[in-house]
């Protein structure tokens, strides 16, 4: 019982970490893309930012993402939107 509440707790880290990754790459690409245009933060940054996070999760392999996953992310975000 231990051993599997170690495992289950670095797992946990583990996925925590991916997110707050994901959150970061996430952040610098609407940085960049509002500062190329040369517009503001969009009101909803947030709303962006988990939508890119939760379909990096369902779409991309949990283990070798990349930031390529976060670009396509947010392309499906835009795509959604318009």
């Amino acid at each position: 019982m231990y051993v599997s509440y170690n495992v289950q707790r670095k797992k946990h880290k583990n996925i925590m970490k991916r997110k707050d990754e994901c959150k970061t790459i996430a952040q610098n690409l609407i940085n960049s893309v509002c500062s190329i245009a040369g517009c503001d933060k969009p009101d909803n940054n947030d709303e962006i930012i988990n939508y890119i996070v939760q379909d990096v999760e369902e779409t991309a392999d949990p283990i070798n993402w990349h930031s390529g996953d976060v670009s396509i992310a947010f392309r499906r975000y835009l795509e959604s939107t318009s």
